[in-house]
This record gives structure tokens, sequence and C-alpha cells, in this order.
């Protein structure tokens, strides 16, 4: 691989190719920026990762159909008693409760399956 690392042209792709020697078999990546990288061990030849991209033309056409695209947008969310939060990797209910003396040091608090949120005049 005398002539690597660099850009590989398949057909309409352009492949930036790279070389590990941790590597045992070429990997082909679509990054989130929608563009295609391979990293090859150093004693393949460049005609190995053409290969490689020509096989999986049709799934890498997908992954870049798919990173181009939008994504769902999420409905904004309501800070409502009862709506559900991701909370350090679990789902956990919002409760939202009247602001007491001892609870102005702390803004949220988790109890059991729930998130609890004072709030002033509640």
């Amino acid at each position: 691989m005398n002539d690597f690392p660099g850009v590989l042209n398949v057909g309409d792709l352009d492949v930036a190719v790279s070389v590990s020697p941790r590597r045992r078999s070429v990997r082909l990546t679509v990054e989130r920026d929608a563009s295609v990288t391979a990293v090859a061990p150093p004693q393949v030849t460049r005609a190995e990762p053409a290969r490689m991209v020509e096989a999986k033309r049709s799934w890498l056409y997908g992954k870049l159909v798919e990173r181009r695209e939008p994504g769902e947008s999420r409905p904004p969310r309501e800070y409502v008693s009862g709506e559900r939060f991701l909370y350090l990797g679990r789902s956990y209910r919002l409760r939202i409760v009247g602001s007491a003396a001892e609870d102005r040091r702390e803004r949220l608090r988790r109890l059991g399956p729930d998130l609890w949120l004072p709030v002033e005049g509640r």
C-alpha cells in the first residue's frame, strides 16, 4: 500500500483511506457528516478497498441517505407533571411540587421513579 493514505474515487463515491497496523481487514465507515472512510491494514493493495466499496455500494448508499436526511424533530418538552425525561440513563417522571423553605437549596431531586422539581408559588 505504497500510495496510501489518500482519497479513493470509486464511481461517484469519494472514500478517505487511512492505514492502521492494528487492522486485519478493511473497515468502511459512513461518518456523521456523510463522508465515507476506509481503514486498511498496511499490506493491502489499493484495489482491495475499491473492491470492498463496490461490494458494499448499496449499504453505503443506504447509510448516506440516512445521514443526509434530517432526523425526526422532537416535539418541544413541556415541563408538566407526568412528562418523562431521560436522566443518567433511566426514564423518570417529572413531578412539579410546591416550594418549601428546605426545597430552596435543591433545584431538582430524584425520589424513586420520579424527578421532583420545586416551583415557586405552587
